[in-house]
């Protein structure tokens, strides 16, 4: 590897090197998550949250960001109650159980806003937190707009690349205000192994004749980097740009919840099938182990395997309910995407996109369909087998009785 590779990974990792455009500020900047305001369960009940219940809950968490001394401004919305309610959401693998993975009972609320909470935040760089090993912080003024599930963070500087840093105090403070109202934040990253709290494509924010013919904004790859340079109508304040952003990004960030939601899960289930079916076939070349040594050698392996049948069962009986489960997922994964694609603006989220199409498309369970059914039928086999021969040994021993008898 070159000085020159090396110093190009750096500046990646610290937001990318400056653009072509002069260094002089200010420039906004704005970075965008999945930040879930995932609900109580006591709130995830069947029943559904009346009109004044999203009100209240509304209250009760811009009441919570007025409260931190860390947010100087909250503008409240007026929210629409029939657009306004719980959406669910499935927990990534290492934020649930195995047992959970099978039935699809660990499905939690998410509360969605018909329209945003705008707030402003000033934190001092000195109580900003670091990440990954960076402290250069932008700024201590942050501009935010959220509606629940997708969270826009915006703010202006001197120099044109975001560091590592930007915006990552946001998440602490959505996470206490929803812990007021006891509910809590849920960061929903690109995999389980990722702690990037935004997504991994950055958005310059440019003034300019800021749409299409067709409304939408113009969006431009941003070089090498993993951003997009993102037209916004010129002389707007902080607040006028994220309800803009907001406009025309809101929804298909939501709609990227769901999608990124769905693909993980997916892919969780069909890690666990893996695993179980593993896990399945271990018994069974064990059994075949024993069953190849003499009786008296093995008398004591034999025993402590006798219910080994019993187990395979369960694990095949999970096993089915584990396909059936994926298979639903997957086909509301193909309707989702289709709906995703159809979007303008996916070169905001390709980065954290492009792998899970890669890996949920490629996904084939038709052979794992087969392999189960063929462990079940040998299983079924060798019961019936073993049945029979119990059945004949109990006829033979049977007629010898009678015969010693008569």
């Amino acid at each position: 590897m070159t000085v020159e590779q090396v110093t190009k990974g750096i500046e990646r990792l610290e937001g990318g090197p400056p653009s072509r455009e002069s260094e002089s500020g200010p420039h906004r900047m704005c970075r965008v998550g999945n930040l879930l305001w995932k609900l109580p369960k006591n709130a995830d009940a069947s029943e559904p949250m009346s009109s004044s219940g999203k009100r209240a809950a509304l209250e009760s968490v811009c009441n919570a960001l007025e409260e931190d001394s860390r947010v100087v401004e909250v503008i409240v919305p007026s929210i629409n109650p029939d657009f306004t309610g719980s959406h669910r959401f499935y927990p990534d693998l290492p934020r649930t159980s195995r047992s959970d993975l099978f039935t699809g009972e660990d499905r939690f609320g998410v509360m969605k806003l018909s329209n945003p909470i705008l707030f402003k935040v000033h934190v001092p760089k000195k109580n900003q937190p670091a990440w990954h090993g960076y402290d250069n912080i932008p700024t201590e003024d942050y501009f935010v707009s959220w509606d629940g599930v997708t969270a826009f963070v915006a703010w202006e500087q001197d120099s044109d690349h975001i560091p590592l840093p930007g915006g990552q105090i946001v998440a602490d403070i959505l996470d206490s205000a929803l812990a007021a109202h006891r509910a809590e934040l849920y960061i929903q990253a690109c995999s389980p192994i990722c702690h990037n709290i935004f997504f991994h494509t950055d958005l310059y924010l440019r003034p300019a004749d800021p749409c299409l013919e067709d409304g939408t904004p113009i969006t431009e790859r941003r070089h090498a980097e993993n951003a997009v340079d993102i037209s916004i109508p010129r002389d707007m304040s902080m607040f006028d740009t994220l309800n803009w952003l907001s406009l025309y990004l809101r929804d298909v960030g939501d709609e990227f919840a769901v999608l990124k939601n769905l693909s993980r899960r997916v892919m969780d289930i069909e890690s666990l099938i893996r695993d179980e079916m593993t896990h399945l076939l271990g018994h069974y070349y064990e059994h075949a182990v024993i069953t190849t040594k003499p009786l008296w050698r093995s008398l004591k392996a034999r025993w402590q395997m006798r219910w080994w049948r019993r187990e395979a069962r369960q694990i095949l009986a999970g096993l089915w309910l584990s396909l059936a489960n994926a298979e639903g997922l997957r086909r509301n994964w193909e309707d989702s995407r289709r709906e995703f694609d159809d979007e303008k603006l996916v070169l905001i989220f390709e980065s954290d996109y492009s792998d899970d199409i890669a890996v949920v498309s490629s996904l084939e369970m038709s052979h794992l369909d087969a392999t189960i059914e063929q462990i079940s039928r040998n299983l079924d086999n060798n019961a019936v087998v073993l049945a029979t021969v119990l059945g004949a040994l109990a006829g033979g021993l049977a007629g010898a009785l009678i015969g010693l008898i008569h």
